[in-house]
């Protein structure tokens, strides 16, 4: 929910950079005038001096800035693209077992939430993010799903990677075999130590 409403947020900061260039296009090659925004008639309408300045733009001066602002509108749009396709993305469950009297699913999300929470036992990680994807192999459907997990823990300044890593694969791949019955390909993990205070002490 927590990461939708971000997602909502930034394509509203995104419509209002998009609607500012559109803007500015049309005040650079005059074709609207410069009290064509609310807010009143002539000078008295949103930003009229501003747009008014750049009617006055030409030469060099017009075309970088006609440039400029095409170039944010369509990064805009690009961006925007890519912020909303996973809201309107339908995400299939992962498939545990397929039998003649039914199946068993489980959330992609449920997986990587477990293996964040498993892996987060460790006192050497201040905190754990994990990426889970599903892995095909044979015929579509048939079978169980099988799960790749990347995770990127941050660790107490100090910490052995070599040990984390290991421990972190054998712990996290364990439990989301067991807990879930999913098979897990491989845990893939990069560590990244923490600049600033240890979130944990570390008992001697």
């Amino acid at each position: 929910m927590i990461d939708r409403l971000n997602r909502l947020l930034v394509l509203l900061v995104a419509v209002l950079v998009l609607v500012a260039a559109v803007v500015v296009c049309l005040a650079v090659t005059r074709a609207l005038d410069p009290d064509f925004l609310p807010g009143g008639s002539g000078s008295s309408s949103w930003f009229y001096a501003q747009l008014d300045g750049l009617a006055g733009f030409e030469g060099a001066a017009s075309n970088v800035t006609l440039g400029v602002g095409i170039g944010v509108a369509v990064g805009m749009l690009g961006f925007m693209l890519l912020e909303a396709s996973p809201l309107f993305r339908r995400r299939r469950p992962l498939l545990i077992e397929n039998a003649p009297e039914g199946g068993s699913t489980i959330e992609i999300d449920s997986v990587r939430l477990l293996a964040e929470r498993t892996g987060i036992v460790n006192r050497h990680v201040n905190s754990l993010r994990c990426k889970v994807r599903l892995r095909r192999s044979g015929r579509r459907g048939v079978g169980p799903s099988r799960v790749a997990i990347t995770c990127y823990p941050r660790l107490v300044l100090g910490s052995s990677t070599q040990d984390i890593s290991s421990d972190l694969q054998t712990r996290i791949k364990e439990a989301v075999e067991r807990l879930t019955g999913l098979p897990v390909m491989f845990v893939d993990v990069h560590c990244k130590f923490d600049r600033g205070e240890e979130g944990r002490l570390i008992a001697s």
